[in-house]
């Protein structure tokens, strides 16, 4: 497996700069699969519900009626959306529900439906690879007792990542890169994971920036060898993550590229 690609919620309209990257890789026969999220459109959706859930770490807490919203959101609205956008631009997209699927494992640790610890298993897309389809995964996945779980969609792209080993996870979100003390801090172009647990250990990740680098150093505890952080609304910074090789210099870099140190 090549590229796990994930999209960001918050792309919303803006979606075109990932179009061209991704046909280029179609077109080179590189297989890839995409992880989508929908924070926003879930925000408007409970909103026009009359109901606001507690964030806690950057994780949106989920009781069982917003679970019925989130799922809604995720496993259906915004995953054919994107399936029918992908599909318009010559992209062979299929649509893959995380928990229908079986594709992913979620508990929470405070009884929710927010997933504090997910798991992947990839086998549930091998038949869309062996027709040369291109998975798009809603990440909503069901825990031990068959609920439907609310998992953090750059959590699920890593669980995923690590379970298809996948050569190079990058997200595509709504920030150039990894930022110290973000939005007010500098990015960070090249680190290896060793060094940004020490940076994340000493409290200098906040907000959304926090799970975002847990789903990166996931990930490379997966086994993935390299994770790009990348704006999803710039095509060359789309571009670099899928060309560049984790062990080429990053002069230029145009987002945060995470590499696993291996000399251990």
């Amino acid at each position: 497996m090549s590229v796990l690609i994930k999209v960001g919620g918050s792309l919303g309209e803006q979606a075109a700069p990932l179009i061209r990257p991704l046909q280029n890789l179609q077109n080179q026969s590189r297989s890839f699969v995409i992880v989508h999220g929908g924070g926003p459109r879930i925000s408007a959706a409970l909103e026009a519900a009359g109901m606001k859930l507690p964030f806690h770490n950057g994780l949106r807490r989920t009781h069982s009626q917003a679970m019925v919203i989130v799922d809604a959101v995720l496993g259906f609205s915004v995953n054919s959306e994107w399936v029918s956008l992908l599909r318009a631009n010559g992209i062979a997209a299929v649509p893959v529900h995380g928990a229908k699927s079986g594709l992913f494992l979620a508990e929470s640790y405070e009884g929710d439906h927010t997933a504090d610890w997910v798991e992947a298993y990839a086998g549930p897309l091998e038949a869309a690879f062996v027709r040369h389809e291109i998975p798009v995964v809603a990440p909503i996945g069901h825990n031990s007792r068959g609920q439907r779980m609310n998992i953090n969609a750059d959590a699920a792209a890593a669980a995923l990542a690590g379970s298809l080993q996948v050569e190079k996870l990058v997200f595509c979100t709504n920030v150039s890169g990894i930022y110290l003390n973000f939005p007010y801090g500098d990015r960070i172009d090249s680190i290896t994971d060793k060094k940004l647990e020490k940076l994340y250990q000493q409290g200098m990740f906040e907000g959304g920036m926090r799970p975002k680098v847990e789903a990166v150093l996931n990930a490379l505890r997966y086994k993935v060898n390299a994770v790009y952080v990348v704006d999803g609304e710039n095509e060359a910074a789309i571009e670099w993550a899928f060309a560049n090789h984790p062990e080429e210099p990053v002069s230029g870099a145009l987002g945060t590229r995470i590499t696993r140190y291996l000399n251990e």
